[in-house]
């Protein structure tokens, strides 16, 4: 990305009245135009509430890793960085019947297990955790949270949603069909407890203490293997436990996941886009001003991030606005074409030829004719 991207002052109201060179004057109209298709309430309006949930989102995370920033867990973080025994784990059954009754029959040694690692940590595995004589962590599954929770076995039902959602129906995929939750009030307690997980078959470590989950918050998240069935265990602080709106979290994480799946580098890219054309400064911003000022930013690179954001989360419409910002911009940039006219063959279907079918051949043709004078008709 641009260097100056996050500098460019595209959250001056005032922009659009400044002064311009010779092509920005020509596209005064075409800004003008765009201005009415935002305010356009019909055909706007889930973008801009998309856009408003996902500034809700990149805001609350930013606050949650503030609130968690003071915990430090230098030892752990050193010591235990994450892995895994292979890229993709697998469970090692298919057939979910079969599966969650070999789920069933490791549960008691699951449990066994983590109430002895616990215990010899010196905690106590049902205290219940508190935050000003509340109890914390509330979720479907229990009613309060204790230092070790092991919930009752996923249901079949959500099973199959999830597999369904997340993994394209493979079944195998599922690893926290049994799951259990640690909390620790000390690094040293967390260390104990790493130290006595070492004599299991961890087949997966996924620090996010080092590395947080992208809706900002911290756990370990270990996968261990009983009788051939991966278990899923999270350790968590009692700091950051308390310190973490875990209902606002939920709710974004189950939004936004498939969005921000991937490896770190990759989320970590999708934040960056974010960043560079939300003001996080800003808590009840106006999403189609923004929208306008961006484009009147003649910034390049922060239309190009606008338009990546919105291209992924899927939004045709605003794919569309940002395209056509980019062509009269750069006109004579391929790239920009052939986005636009993608989003204008995707936008309009399979149905019979019509006037988004012909833009789109029209700037195929413009490509084609770009590289034509470019390399030549013999390279074509």
């Amino acid at each position: 990305f641009s260097d100056d991207a996050s500098s460019s002052s595209h959250h001056s109201i005032y922009l659009k009245n400044a002064s311009y060179d010779a092509r920005s004057i020509s596209l005064l109209s075409w800004y003008n135009k765009i201005s009415a298709s935002l305010k356009n309430e019909e055909s706007s309006k889930d973008s801009i509430a998309n856009l408003k949930y996902i500034h809700q989102f990149i805001t609350s995370r930013h606050d949650s890793l503030k609130r968690t920033s003071k915990v430090r867990l230098k030892k752990f973080i050193k010591m235990y960085p994450s892995f895994s025994s292979t890229n993709v784990l697998r469970q090692p059954e298919k057939n979910i019947d079969v599966l969650l009754s070999k789920c069933e029959e490791v549960r008691p040694a699951f449990s066994e297990i983590l109430t002895s690692i616990v215990e010899a940590a010196g905690l106590d595995p049902n205290k219940v955790i508190t935050l000003k004589s509340k109890d914390v962590m509330h979720t479907s599954d229990t009613t309060h949270y204790t230092t070790l929770t092991v919930p009752p076995l996923k249901t079949k039902l959500r099973c199959m949603e999830k597999a369904e959602t997340e993994y394209n129906g493979d079944i195998s995929r599922l690893l926290d069909i049994n799951r259990a939750s640690i909390i620790v009030n000390k690094e040293k307690q967390l260390l104990a407890i790493a130290k006595a997980l070492e004599n299991q078959n961890i087949v997966r470590l996924q620090n996010r203490f080092k590395e947080p989950l992208f809706t900002g918050y911290r756990d370990a998240l270990y996968s261990i293997c009983i009788n051939g069935v991966i278990c899923e265990i999270q350790l968590h602080h009692h700091a950051i436990v308390v310190a973490h709106d875990k209902k606002e979290s939920y709710m974004y994480y189950t939004y936004f996941r498939s969005f921000f799946s991937g490896n770190v580098d990759a989320v970590s890219n999708r934040i960056g886009i974010i960043e560079s054309c939300l003001d996080l400064s800003i808590v009840n911003i106006d999403i189609p001003v923004m929208l306008e000022e961006i484009m009147c930013s003649q910034d390049v690179w922060l239309v190009w991030n606008m338009y990546t954001l919105v291209n992924e989360m899927g939004d045709l419409f605003m794919s569309e606005v940002l395209c056509r910002c980019l062509v009269e911009m750069d006109p004579d940039y391929c790239g920009h074409k052939r986005n636009l006219a993608h989003v204008l063959l995707i936008s309009d279907g399979q149905g019979e030829k019509n006037c988004a079918q012909e833009e789109a051949e029209m700037l195929y043709r413009e490509c084609l004719e770009i590289r034509k004078m470019t390399l030549g008709a013999k390279h074509m």
